[in-house]
């Protein structure tokens, strides 16, 4: 799996040299044409150009995902990485899907 993170993320050094990945909140604003987010639904994903923010703006079709009660945003936080590496594991190592 590394050639292909290497190929997306930089080869010698990150191609978006910024901070975080991972990210977890409290949707404040919906847009017009969003309809599996509403204000107030806890999410949590991956933005692939950065997550050190107080405020981001994501797309409801990107790497998002609705938190699952009663997790706490630091669970939040640390689930894409192990979701996908467990995605990984189970495909590559052990057959599954």
């Amino acid at each position: 799996m590394w050639p292909v993170t290497r190929l997306a993320l930089g080869v010698l050094r990150p191609r978006n040299p910024v901070l975080g990945m991972e990210y977890a909140g409290v949707v404040t604003k919906a847009g017009s044409r969003v309809s599996s987010f509403m204000e107030g639904d806890h999410g949590f994903g991956i933005g692939f150009g950065g997550a050190h923010a107080e405020f981001m703006t994501i797309k409801d079709s990107s790497a998002i995902s609705k938190l699952p009660e009663p997790r706490s945003m630091q669970d939040a936080d640390a689930l894409p990485v192990g979701v996908i590496a467990a995605i990984v594991y189970l495909r590559d190592y052990a057959g599954v899907g």
